[in-house]
Order: C-alpha cells, then structure tokens, then sequence
C-alpha cells in the first residue's frame, strides 16, 4: 500500500506492508534464536518448527488487519481536514 518512492509522501498513514513484515520476521528470529539455544538445537531447525510457521501464519493475518486500520485512520483524518491529501511526510526508504 505504501508505495511512495524514496523522497516522495506516502500514500497512507503508518508503516509499510512490507516493513511490518520484516520488522515481525526479525522479531521471530531474535525468539527463535533464544528458543535454539535453550534447547541446543540449530536456528533453521527452530525457524522450521510447527510453532514458527503458526507464529508467521498468524503474523500475516494481523499485517492485513493493521494496513487496513491504517488505511480507516488515514480516510478517518483526510475526511476531518486534519491532514490534507498529498501532505504526506517523506522518509527516506530505510524508515518506510
């Protein structure tokens, strides 16, 4: 949803589709990594366990949930006159 080009506004409040993907996975692998370690067992194998691939199923529907609250909030404040269309703030990529 967010595909604003680096210097350019966003088209929607909150963070990227993409970017709550990445920033959920890197959360799943610090755990994983934890989890690995406390049973001895090697990182992929842990990332490959029923529980990790529930936890990014689970993810992913939550993901869906949040751009489309970001997306209610973003028409929400467009339609009170509290931020105007196309005044978005512009990130450089690293932050979208």
């Amino acid at each position: 949803m967010q595909s604003g080009q680096e210097g350019q506004p966003l088209e929607m409040l909150g963070m990227a589709e993409e970017s709550m993907f990445a920033y959920a996975e890197a959360m799943i692998e610090e755990q994983a990594k934890i989890s690995a370690a406390a049973r001895g067992v090697p990182l992929e194998e842990e990332l490959d366990s029923p529980g990790y691939a529930a936890a990014r199923a689970s993810i992913a529907y939550v993901v869906k949930v949040m751009v489309a609250n970001n997306a209610y909030l973003t028409k929400h404040l467009l339609d009170l006159g509290v931020i105007q269309p196309g005044a978005g703030v512009e990130l450089q990529d690293e932050e979208r």
